[in-house]
């Protein structure tokens, strides 16, 4: 676990956690979202009790999570464990988490996206 210090950018955090290269499928959800005008962060650190918990594929206001996973990505048994887990931590500390794959995003862009606007504005309300 990575003890938080105060990171200005995506660049300083400490390999592997800042990814470099997006998938084409996360190009274009960030695309897409930012065409909506909803506050995005792309590849951001989550902290909890000063030690990080996560870096979010996107963060979508202040507590939606959305992760891309690549095509290889489940296909890997603990990597699958390893994602229920810190999904369940996330929703622990308040966040909510939605996944998908690169494929589904590539086959139905509007529907992944009306999904993620449907589910910041229930946090909306909530909030």
């Amino acid at each position: 676990r990575l003890v938080y210090q105060h990171f200005k950018k995506l660049e300083e955090l400490p390999e592997p956690m800042a990814r470099k290269h997006h998938t084409d499928a996360h190009l274009k959800l960030i695309a897409a979202l930012g065409r909506h005008k909803i506050p995005t962060k792309s590849e951001w650190p989550i902290f909890g009790d000063m030690t990080l918990e996560a870096i979010a594929d996107i963060l979508v206001g202040t507590h939606l999570v959305v992760e891309v996973d690549g095509p290889v990505h489940h296909l890997k048994y603990r990597r699958g464990v390893k994602d229920e887990r810190r999904d369940a931590k996330l929703k622990e500390m308040g966040y909510t988490v939605l996944r998908f794959s690169n494929d589904s995003i590539k086959r139905d862009l509007d529907g992944v996206v009306k999904e993620i606007l449907d589910a910041y504005d229930r946090l909306q309300v909530l909030r």
